[in-house]
Formats: C-alpha cells, structure tokens, sequence
C-alpha cells in the first residue's frame, strides 16, 4: 500500500503522476565473481558457479532435507526482492524468504519467516510463514506448471503488511497481513532449497533487493491519483494495518501526516 503527506497543499484533483520513482539497491548479487561472500548457510553444499547458474544448492544428505542463505539486513522493512530460479532434474522446491530471523545456531529447518515457496513436485506456489522448527502455515496457494530445467523469475515486493508475488511477470498473489499472521515487520533475505527425492539441485542468480519504488501508490496501478487518497481514507477509517505508515503497530494522526507527506513528495 502506499502514502501520501499534508494535504494542506494538495491538489487532489491534479492529474495523476507517473509512480515509476527511481529506486535504491540494497543487495545485488549476480554471482559472476564466482563466490557467495555475504551469504550464510545452514545445511547444505552451496557453491558459486561464476558465471553461470549462480549460486547452486547441492543437497548433502545429512539426514535433513532442506537449507537456506541467507543475506541482507535484520532491520530490512519494505524491499523488492527478484531472484531467478532454475530448477535441475529430479522432484524439489525452491524458497524465497523475506523478513527472516534464521535459529540460532542456525539450523536446516530455518526459522522465523515469511516465505514464498515454488514447488516443482506438486506444480504450486505458496505464500506461508515459518515458526522456528517446526510450525508452518499456508496462506495462499497457486496451481501452476513448472518444469525441471527451466528458469523462472520470482519477484516480491513487502511493504507495511501488504506482499505480493509474481512469477515471470504474473501477479500470482497479492494479500495483507493480518491478525496473528502480522508477526514478522523486519529481517534479512533468503533462498533457500529442498529435495524431495536428494537426486539434484536447484540454482539462484540474479539476485536484486531494492527499495519499495512508491509507497504513495495504494493501488498499484503505478500511478498516483486521488484514487490512491481514497483507498487511504478507507484503510484509516477501518483501523486496517495498511494504514499504519508508521509502522508503529497504531492507527492514528501519525499515519494520518505519513500518508499526506509521501503523497506530496509524488513518485
């Protein structure tokens, strides 16, 4: 969702402006220097391929089945993150996590996430958090098609509570964190991998994290309008968490000023 800032000069009845606002690039990695500095690992043989495939997750089997990377910062709030995925024979997954507070000592099984998950075995794609070891919950879930050797673009984009996924240009999901499920408002980034049957790995390359580009744009149709003032007033209106502009976990005057001063800024 998106903001605007004191109305007190505002035109609203402009015309609406272009929301394509540059950007800044948080992490960028395309792993042509043929190492992964910057990544910590949990279980798992993850190597470099310069050049090539980037960074590919080959699977030791170490009685457990999954690992992650993870890299960023902990105090990462809103952020773009895009990833190419390849997958290589044999049945697995591939995740995308975001707001990510990996176990201490780090473990396979990861730890306090939200992620997105692209399952070549069962051809879906998930939005889900995990809880320390051992507790999941599915969101949402897609049917798609997805094949073994095949690259896939995965982009995601998490500002406030509001994330939303899309898989080589698709909008597959776009959904608002609420209630208990709005647990996790910072972290790092991480790609992560899963055999289903320990045969092969999966690959990652391309990896850009960067800032939301508009906050102001409510309504995502990359411009900013009185329809994007309208939505906020709904939102502010409701107490609904995407009026918090704050981040502060309150609805108030606050977000109220927040809006108003992103929307006068313009995109």
């Amino acid at each position: 969702m998106v903001r605007r800032s004191p109305l007190l000069r505002i035109s609203l009845a402009s015309a609406a402006t272009s929301a394509a606002s540059a950007t800044d690039i948080l992490l960028e990695d395309n792993f042509d220097d043929g190492d992964n500095q910057g990544w910590t690992s949990t279980l798992g043989s993850w190597s470099a391929q310069g050049g090539t495939n980037g960074v590919e997750a080959l699977q030791n089997w170490r009685g457990h089945d999954l690992a992650y990377t993870y890299a960023g910062s902990s105090t990462w709030t809103d952020f773009d993150i895009e990833v190419d995925i390849h997958f290589g024979e044999g049945s697995s997954a591939v995740y995308v996590a975001f707001r990510a507070d990996p176990l201490t000592p780090l473990t396979p099984d990861g730890g306090n996430q939200y992620l997105v998950s692209v399952d070549d075995d069962n051809d879906q794609v998930r939005l889900r958090y995990t809880q320390g070891t051992s507790t999941f919950r599915n969101l949402l879930t897609r049917d798609v098609t997805l094949d073994d050797n095949t690259t896939y673009h995965v982009r995601v984009r998490i500002h406030r509570w509001d994330a939303r996924v899309w898989m080589d240009g698709e909008l597959l999901f776009d959904h608002t964190f609420a209630g208990s499920d709005a647990r996790y408002p910072e972290g790092l980034i991480a790609i992560g991998y899963k055999s289903n049957d320990g045969v092969d790995g999966a690959y990652f390359d391309n990896v850009v994290v960067s800032t939301v580009p508009c906050p102001a744009d409510l309504t995502g149709d990359d411009a900013l309008d009185t329809n994007d003032f309208f939505v906020f007033l709904g939102l502010y209106s409701t107490g609904d968490t995407a009026a918090d502009f704050t981040g502060e976990g309150v609805i108030d005057t606050n977000d109220f000023f927040a809006f108003l001063a992103a929307y006068q800024v313009g995109c």
